[in-house]
């Protein structure tokens, strides 16, 4: 025999090598493809409720603004409707002089009108 040839026994146990080993790797190949589709199936769900959970945070806050909206408006509504402006009379508060100018001028009024009387 020539040793640049492969007998057919030297064939057929490196194709039963081959079948296994790609046994092997397909095995693989399936396990890792069902690792892959749950994975995918698990971020989707994460997924999904992350966005279920800010649509509930928005439509709190959007009811929220809606609600302090027509709290206002029918608060500014009843205000004007019914009283009208309402204008506080403010007590004018005594002048306390300052400066000595002023103690004299305040001095000499009181004195003006002492010495009237």
């Amino acid at each position: 025999m020539n040793p640049k040839y492969a007998t057919k026994d030297e064939l057929h146990a490196l194709d039963k090598e081959v079948a296994t080993f790609s046994a092997r790797v397909d095995g693989r190949f399936d396990t890792l493809s069902a690792k892959i589709d749950s994975k995918f199936d698990t971020m989707s769900e994460h997924i999904d409720a992350k966005f279920s959970a800010l649509e509930s945070r928005q439509t709190k806050w959007l009811i929220a603004t809606a609600v302090a909206i027509i709290d206002l408006v029918v608060k500014l509504g009843q205000t004007s409707l019914t009283s009208g402006p309402q204008f506080v009379k403010q007590k004018r508060l005594p002048s306390i002089p300052q400066t000595r100018w002023e103690n004299r001028r305040e001095f000499a009024y009181q004195y003006s009108r002492e010495s009237d009387n």
